[in-house]
């Protein structure tokens, strides 16, 4: 399997070799439950490091438990699988990103409006397919 490198200029990292699912750790034993692997069900919403642990930390405030971050890489997504997150382009996370929502649409509207725009300029996107996740990808985060 070859390596998908994607580049970003405008994104806190140059480029992107792995996206970020953030989760609370009560929801872990859904994913997992006793395997060292598990999956993710469709649709799941990913992006920058940041911007996972951001959601995880929200969820933690709903579900208890502490933030947790799934590093996957890149080249394991199928790229077909990957659209725009409404709801970020929607309701964007402005304190994460440290840009004003009006800012973030004017940017988002000078572009074709892809899955690799919603991921620059909004640091998540949706993925439409399951996923296999290893629990060696899971980094706990302090609260």
């Amino acid at each position: 399997m070859t390596a998908t490198l994607l580049r970003f200029p405008g994104l806190p990292i140059a480029s992107c070799e792995f996206l970020y699912h953030g989760t609370p750790s009560t929801t872990l034993a859904d994913i997992f439950g006793r395997r060292p692997a598990g999956e993710i069900d469709a649709p799941s919403y990913w992006g920058t490091a940041r911007m996972a642990e951001a959601y995880a930390r929200d969820m933690c405030t709903e579900l208890g438990g502490h933030p947790c971050i799934i590093k996957v890489p890149m080249s394991l997504f199928d790229l077909g699988g990957l659209e725009v997150d409404g709801d970020a382009a929607s309701d964007p996370k402005c304190h994460v990103i440290g840009r004003s929502a009006r800012e973030l649409a004017a940017e988002f509207e000078g572009t074709p409006k892809t899955w690799r725009d919603c991921l620059r300029t909004y640091e998540s996107v949706e993925y439409g397919l399951p996923i296999e996740v290893e629990r060696a990808w899971v980094e706990r985060r302090d609260r």
